[in-house]
């Protein structure tokens, strides 16, 4: 289904909530009684659904644009590993390699900390 074509349904469900609500109490509309709702209930129901739709839309939103996130990162981070060790697999070092990595990387940490006191 295309977006305008959601567009679309949400304006009509829209629509109907309204006419429902202004017609309603007065029995004037039809279609609560074939659908066996009363215009409240049928005006909640369509509103509901038009909300429903906006979540979707803003959750798929959230969902590509966290994809996103997630590409730019781990291509940062595989960039960032090929300029510290010269190689995109890292795993390729040895545990006593990964061992020096990481206690040097702790020191420099304590250094960079000292130098911001």
């Amino acid at each position: 289904m295309k977006r305008d074509d959601l567009a679309r349904l949400s304006e009509i469900c829209l629509r109907i909530a309204s006419i429902a609500d202004r017609n309603g109490e007065s029995g004037e509309f039809e279609l609560c009684d074939e659908l066996g709702l009363g215009y409240l209930a049928l005006s909640g129901y369509l509103r509901a659904g038009v909300k429903a739709i906006i979540d979707i839309q803003n959750d798929l939103a959230n969902a590509r644009a966290d994809r996103e996130y997630a590409r730019i990162s781990e291509q940062s981070m595989r960039e960032f590993i090929v300029d510290i060790f010269g190689d995109e697999e890292p795993e390729t070092l040895n545990d006593e390699y990964k061992k020096r990595i990481r206690d040097f990387v702790v020191e420099l940490l304590k250094e960079m900390e000292g130098d911001e006191a």
